[in-house]
């Protein structure tokens, strides 16, 4: 049977003479996705780490914006950090994300898992297009951008011959 993350035996570590577990002990935990930020730093989810409680949850989709963290509104907040995702193991925290601008939020609730610990927050890859324009940028100019570079490419090679 695939072994799921709630069937593991965390309860053992509680047998400690009736006293609450050394905090140093407590393993942290993530919930499995991997986001990337664009300019506006808004937080887009890049990759759900496969069998991760993110990724069990069914409902979260690669492109994504993370809007909020429990109750934490990131949209108006400079420098968003990935680190309030981490948690102790098997405590929860609820997501709220957006999948288009104009979207209704949905939430999730999950529950931390310390195989997923720490979420990350990846460099978006140089020339990365987000599925929406950003700040500044309209789609048509990104388009032109593209074919330029090509352009420019093919006049060096003829140039060269």
């Amino acid at each position: 049977s695939m072994f799921c993350c709630e069937a593991r035996p965390a309860m053992t570590q509680q047998t400690t003479g009736g006293q609450a577990p050394d905090r140093r002990e407590r393993k942290l935990g993530g919930v499995g996705i991997v986001f990337v930020k664009d300019m506006s730093e808004t937080l887009y989810v890049n990759f759900l780490v496969e069998g991760g409680p993110a990724h069990r949850c069914g409902m979260i989709q690669q492109g994504d914006m993370l809007r909020f963290i429990n109750n934490d509104d990131l949209r108006n907040r400079k420098g968003a950090s990935v680190s309030p995702l981490s948690g102790p193991h098997g405590t929860h925290v609820m997501l709220g994300f957006q999948r288009y601008p104009n979207d209704d939020f949905y939430s999730v609730t999950l529950m931390r898992d310390a195989a997923c610990y720490p979420d990350m927050l990846a460099v978006p890859p140089p020339g990365m297009k987000f599925p929406y324009p950003q700040e500044g940028e309209t789609t048509t100019e990104e388009s032109n951008g593209a074919s330029q570079l090509n352009g420019d490419h093919e006049s060096e090679e003829t140039h060269q011959v």
